[in-house]
């Protein structure tokens, strides 16, 4: 599913593709993650977040 594609389901705002630096952390980032273990091991969890109302939403 392209990014684009989603649409946040409470503002129906567009989805951006981004990751959640660390499991300790709450900080979103937009674009690919970086070289971390967890990518290595093909472990990675994107999370969408809506432009309009800042909803997180992750998809492994």
């Amino acid at each position: 599913m392209a990014a684009d594609e989603i649409k946040c389901p409470k503002w129906k705002g567009k989805m951006e593709k981004g990751k959640i630096l660390s499991p300790k952390s709450s900080k979103w980032v937009k674009g690919k993650p970086l070289t971390t273990l967890s990518v290595l091991k093909g472990e990675i969890i994107w999370t969408y977040r809506c432009s309009s109302c800042g909803y997180l939403e992750s998809y492994a």
